[in-house]
């Protein structure tokens, strides 16, 4: 229950901040961090403690190839770690799952509102022709980067919304 209550905290106050600011507080994502393994360790011993690590670990993870790639922000892949942290590695990965979905959807509407999901459609086609016919060279996967920072969505509710898409469906 108390880690649900920390959960939803850290999502309001990370979403908060993301649209306003678009950058996430480290001391939010510490405190979550903190109260996970608090928590956990207090219910579990040791167990509990490596049951944080290894969820935050899993959300870090999940989330350093598009991190590498300038596709997402340094905040998102702490946050994305601390909902491991407090909820679990499993969560966190279909948490994972439903952001993208979620994120997917965002960013074709924010596209489509900015008469720019043609063109990036045709920007991703290309970059997956190169990808197939270089036999997937990693340099090919530099066009991905995005160019223009009007058009970059605050992925924490993106996030948010995955995590409590599958708190829900839990």
């Amino acid at each position: 229950m108390i880690l649900n209550l920390v959960l939803i905290t850290v999502l309001v106050m990370a979403v908060y901040h993301d649209l306003r600011e678009r950058k996430i507080p480290n001391r939010i994502l510490i405190a979550g961090f903190g109260l996970a393994v608090l928590v956990h360790g207090l219910s579990d011993g040791w167990q509990g403690v490596f049951f944080s690590i290894r969820g935050l670990l899993v959300g870090l993870g999940l989330f350093f190839l598009p991190f590498l790639l300038d596709g997402i922000g340094a905040g998102d892949v702490k946050l994305l770690g601390v909902i491991g942290a407090l909820q679990g590695s499993s969560f966190v990965f279909y948490t994972f799952l439903a952001a993208a979905l979620i994120g997917g959807l965002l960013s074709c509407l924010v596209l489509l509102k900015n008469k720019q999901l043609k063109t990036t459609l045709m920007r991703v086609g290309m970059i997956l022709w190169q990808l197939y016919w270089t036999r997937f060279s990693l340099s090919v996967l530099q066009g991905l980067r995005s160019r223009d920072n009007d058009y970059r969505l605050p992925y924490a509710l993106a996030i948010a919304l995955g995590a409590f898409v599958v708190a829900w469906m839990r």
